[in-house]
């Protein structure tokens, strides 16, 4: 199976996602974070998200990541439901687990609507 044709973590997934690079942002979030495996992903995972109510995307805190995820916000704002981009403080989601900044536990209440 090509891993650009599915989300990591979305066995997991409910009625919201959040949209990260990889597996160790996904580890870092829990259930309910999708992997696209990469700053790049395929129309079928556009597709796969958009079947979710609320999507937030959140690749690194990069220039070249965060182009990237503006720009799969404009592919999915297309279709119904909301989407949010979240630009973190730190590297990525695994690094601000890491550094205990409250950031993943600030996603996982507002877009997941859960708790640590």
């Amino acid at each position: 199976v090509d891993h650009k044709s599915l989300l990591y973590g979305e066995d997991l997934a409910d009625h919201a996602v959040v949209v990260v690079e990889g597996y160790t942002d996904a580890w870092a979030i829990g259930p309910g974070a999708v992997a696209t495996c990469g700053t790049s992903y395929k129309r079928s995972q556009v597709l796969r998200l958009s079947k979710y109510p609320v999507r937030a995307v959140c690749f690194d805190n990069e220039v070249e990541a965060q182009r990237r995820a503006e720009k799969l916000c404009r592919e999915l704002k297309v279709f119904r439901g909301e989407t949010l981009n979240i630009v973190l403080n730190g590297k990525d989601a695994a690094q601000a687990m890491m550094d205990r900044t409250g950031e993943v536990e600030e996603i996982r209440h507002k877009v997941l609507g859960r708790s640590s």
